[in-house]
């Protein structure tokens, strides 16, 4: 009844204020979660980034390991040892980049190094004398550490792909 009464002047004079007031309460709220809409985001796309990278890396990093497994074994040509050389340095790049990009605070990437650092190792033992016993076994120990490896990889990918599609 009272707002019948009111003249267009007053009604302006009420809303006007009110309107204000919303707009100072509700537009910096809006703001607010837009900016950490956009901070996810971006969180989310350099997450995305660094699974790509450390996918790639690992892939490169287990051929090479897979090759300088082969190459050990060969005759010892100067193309043979080169090629060795090569690829264990580029191996052991690949290691440093790989553990760099780990978080040394989370258990499943702290497993995942140890199980690089084997691998590692066991591309490091001198083939020279080894019998065929024993390169079955020490092949059948560096397919597990592989394995391994892959497995670990794909749950942490996993974890990793569940933050981003949920945008943390």
């Amino acid at each position: 009844m009272l707002l019948v009464n009111l003249k267009t002047e007053d009604l302006v004079q009420i809303i006007t204020p009110v309107i204000a007031l919303v707009a100072v309460i509700i537009i910096p709220y809006i703001q607010w979660k837009i900016a950490k809409r956009q901070a996810a985001d971006n969180i989310s796309s350099k997450r995305q980034i660094w699974i790509d990278e450390l996918r790639k890396d690992f892939a490169e990093y287990l051929t090479i390991a897979s090759r300088v497994e082969e190459l050990r074994r060969r005759d010892k040509s100067d193309i043979t040892l080169k090629e060795f050389d090569d690829a264990n340095l580029r191996g052991l790049e690949l290691s440093i980049r790989i553990e760099l990009r780990l978080n040394p605070k989370e258990d499943l990437h702290n497993k995942l190094v140890e199980s690089i650092q084997e691998l590692f190792r066991g591309l490091s033992n001198d083939v020279s004398d080894e019998t065929t016993e024993q390169e079955m076994v020490v092949r059948k120990n560096f397919l597990e550490n592989r394995s391994a490896i892959v497995t670990q990889l794909q749950a942490i990918l996993k974890y990793e792909w569940e933050r981003v599609k949920s945008g943390n």
